[in-house]
């Protein structure tokens, strides 16, 4: 697992997805710093890839032979006073002044499950989440932050299971019934020798839209006519040694909800 270096991810946690507009010497200005994903835009692009943010995009130039997504630290400065980016509103994106990419991050796939809570037992060497954050989605990927406290230089990995066949919970959600399906993060450590506890703090992109059982859900939610649903991301917060039983944690958006809710219409 690739560990970003801890500067940087404390400022993108921090600023993640922050956008602000300003005025340099006579120019207007967006100066974004952030979760972005590389990958082909549609249609238009064809053969071209893009850096997305937010519900916008940027052509960039990659030099790289890969056709799968990257997901990355970056900062775009824009400069909306000039002609290119006059047309925004009909050409439905921006033209980037520059682009930085500060590092990349690990992608965590989603694999299959047929269990259900009340039957996942402890696994091998399974460890507990400390501290985690849900940082932003962008082009239907989740970039996340945990936290697992272990010795140190222990070999630390995280996998991400989901049941599609699972009876969703509903919720009401800004005054609307939506259905909230459970994504079950397990965490391995292989310890070290060593007596040194250390938090490591790891930092993963989930690639919901790359998901075929995910985008099931989606056409599910789609042919419901239901607007949005809920994503809950939980991990084990702590092990009881005696009889095994796990406490299972929502990653929390904030202190009310422990679940994402993502509109159908932005997948």
């Amino acid at each position: 697992m690739k560990k970003i270096k801890f500067y940087v991810a404390a400022s993108f946690v921090a600023l993640a997805m922050m956008m602000s507009s300003c005025m340099s010497d006579g120019k207007n200005e967006i100066n974004e710093y952030g979760c972005g994903v590389i990958d082909f835009h549609g249609n238009n692009y064809a053969g071209q890839r893009v850096l997305y943010y937010n519900d916008y995009y940027f052509p960039v130039a990659v030099n790289s032979s890969s056709f799968e997504p990257e997901y990355v630290i970056a900062q775009v400065l824009v400069d909306l006073d000039n002609e290119y980016n006059a047309d925004v509103a009909t050409k439905g994106y921006y033209s980037a002044g520059s682009v930085q990419i500060y590092d990349t991050i690990d992608a965590l796939n989603i694999s299959y499950s047929s269990e259900n809570e009340e039957d996942m037992e402890p696994i091998y060497n399974e460890g507990v989440v400390s501290a985690e954050s849900l940082i932003s989605w962008v082009n239907s990927t989740l970039f996340i932050g945990l936290g697992v406290k272990a010795p140190k230089d222990s070999d630390i990995r995280n996998r991400l299971y989901f049941n599609p066949n699972q009876i969703p919970e509903e919720v009401t959600h800004n005054s609307e019934k939506i259905r909230v399906y459970d994504f079950y993060i397990r965490t391995i450590v292989d310890a070290s020798s060593s007596t040194t506890e250390a938090s490591e703090e790891l930092y993963y992109a989930v690639p919901f839209g790359k998901s075929s059982d995910y985008n099931r859900v989606l056409e599910k939610e789609k042919e419901s006519s239901n607007t949005s649903f809920g994503i809950r991301l939980k991990y084990a917060k702590s092990i009881d040694e005696e009889t095994g039983e796990i406490e299972w944690a929502g990653m929390r958006v904030n202190s009310e909800y422990d679940y994402l809710a993502v509109y159908v219409g932005n997948n």
